[in-house]
């Protein structure tokens, strides 16, 4: 078994559904997902994990349209994918641009 560290970042598109991390094929992840605002307003974000590719829906959100406070991060930790039928997908969406997401974790293959 290796492990290969994670670290991932990316900027949302508003009001845009977006992959912030995809778990290999035949690996297990686990992860700490972070989403920062960045900007002087709460804002809204969204965070899911897709089984196997799935498109997105409802019951997929971990989190969903919760507020951000300016200035402040949220995480959750402990987030354990397995890709094994086929990928799981971490997506991320966010009422403005001013939420940063991240995703920090191990790669265990």
């Amino acid at each position: 078994m290796a492990d290969t560290f994670v670290n991932a970042q990316t900027v949302v598109v508003a009001a845009t559904d977006t992959t912030l991390y995809t778990v290999p094929a035949a690996t297990e992840a686990i992860l700490k997902i972070t989403a920062t605002n960045i900007g002087g307003t709460p804002r809204l974000f969204r965070i899911a994990v897709r089984r196997n590719g799935a498109a997105i829906a409802n019951q997929m959100y971990l989190i969903f349209d919760d507020t951000i406070a300016a200035n402040k991060t949220y995480e959750r930790a402990g987030i354990t994918l397995t890709a094994t039928g086929g990928q799981d997908i971490v997506t991320v969406r966010a009422a403005h641009a001013d939420i940063v997401f991240a995703v920090y974790g191990v790669e265990i293959t």
